[in-house]
């Protein structure tokens, strides 16, 4: 429901105009509605609570108009999740909600944890965990690789052959071959 007030300042689309470029013939299969684009804080809070506990919009128009201000999501951890809450066949939306959640969250993980174990059931934090390592097991991934890369340039420099490397960093030594060459760009000015 979207108030008139509000509405000169939205735009209104019709869905089929994303489409324009499909033939003719399957252009009957989209459906003809109007909608209106907003942005989430322009949004005020009384209409967002306004909304069912079990819609998933809810959710995530808090999550963009709330997730960088640490007092709101401490404060209202649990309506974060409440759709998710009432909805755990959703799994794997759940999954990707909660990972741009952690991505874009500036809660410490000990405020994290400590919101998690109190206001969650024990059916999402299981998946929040796995979550979590994920996302942590892929940022030490991440960093291990850029201090293997770092490590390989300054043996290079030193003089260091690709085998010893590649030995050195346990990395193979096609990949070792492949950073050389970078190296070796970088050391001429090629981009």
């Amino acid at each position: 429901d979207i108030d008139s007030s509000r509405q000169a300042e939205m735009d209104k689309t019709s869905f089929q105009y994303f489409f324009k470029d499909l033939p003719e013939d399957l252009r009957g299969f989209i459906p003809d509605f109007d909608y209106y684009l907003t942005s989430a804080p322009s949004v005020e809070d009384d209409k967002i609570f306004s909304m069912d506990d079990n819609s998933l919009l809810r959710s995530l128009m808090l999550t963009y108009k709330h997730l960088e201000n640490n007092q709101f999501v401490e404060a209202r951890f649990e309506d974060f999740f409440k759709f998710f809450e009432k909805n755990p066949q959703l799994e794997q939306l759940f999954n990707i909600f909660f990972e741009y959640f952690l991505e874009n969250s500036e809660l410490n993980d000990a405020t994290l944890h400590s919101l998690l174990d109190e206001y969650l059931s024990s059916l999402l934090k299981e998946n929040t965990m796995s979550t979590y390592q994920q996302i942590k097991l892929a940022g030490k991934q991440e960093g291990l690789f850029i201090a293997n890369k770092a490590t390989a340039k300054r043996l290079w420099a030193k003089g260091q052959n690709v085998v010893q490397i590649a030995e050195l960093i346990d990395r193979p030594i096609e990949v070792v071959k492949e950073w050389l060459l970078e190296f070796e760009k970088e050391a001429k000015g090629d981009n």
